[in-house]
């Protein structure tokens, strides 16, 4: 099944764009300060807009610590889009030629577009560096990845879903007490089982 990408779709929302400095935020004051009403009044007219709670865009959550590690990488610079999703399938045809289809892919927007002009937006698609040296890396670039602690929800495969997790997952951290690190991107993960049971996960960074 072919990866859906969340970068492809991606729209920040009102509710996004009060979510974005550095540091720990109190996302349920910054909702009601921003909206001028009290947070369980927000969420009743969210789930009225939305035709569901917004805690059931999401099959399950669980946190998670992800150690650093070493990625290789394909990146375009532009306006988030379109060309994302085929930034993404040239990123898998790679995969494909070197015997990696099976590796779990993640997709980065590293840049705020609400802050950064669109032609200076990045955009990586990338996968753990394989370490066995086989791999034709000619075509990839290689990078760190810092890793850090994650709210990681698990989410059906569709565009409808896609749209309401990045909609919605900031209000579900909220609920769950949870602090949004507003330093971290939001990391797209793509394992081949999941994708394969028409799955996919949305990693959001935590404190």
């Amino acid at each position: 099944m072919e990866a859906f990408c969340f970068g492809a779709l991606f729209r920040p929302s009102r509710l996004a764009r009060i979510f974005r400095p550095a540091g720990k935020i109190d996302l349920k004051k910054e909702v009601e300060n921003h909206f001028n009403s009290g947070y369980p009044l927000y969420r009743h007219r969210c789930t009225i807009q939305t035709e569901e709670n917004i805690l059931n865009f999401y099959i399950s959550m669980t946190e998670e610590n992800m150690e650093p590690f070493t990625v290789v990488y394909m990146r375009r610079t532009g306006g988030y889009g379109e060309e994302n999703a085929a930034l993404m399938r040239r990123f898998k045809d790679w995969a494909r030629e070197n015997s990696l289809e099976d590796a779990t892919i993640l997709a980065v927007a590293l840049d705020d577009p609400l802050r950064t002009q669109d032609a200076k937006c990045r955009y990586d698609v990338c996968m753990r560096c394989p370490e066995d040296g086989r791999a034709d890396l000619s075509q990839v670039r290689v990078r760190a990845f810092a890793g850090g602690k994650y709210a990681v929800f698990l989410i059906p495969h569709t565009a409808e879903a896609v749209g309401a997790a990045w909609r919605e997952c900031f209000l579900a951290l909220a609920d769950g007490g949870f602090a949004l690190d507003a330093g971290r991107p939001v990391v797209e993960r793509y394992p081949r089982a999941l994708v394969e049971r028409r799955l996919c996960e949305i990693c959001v960074p935590i404190l």
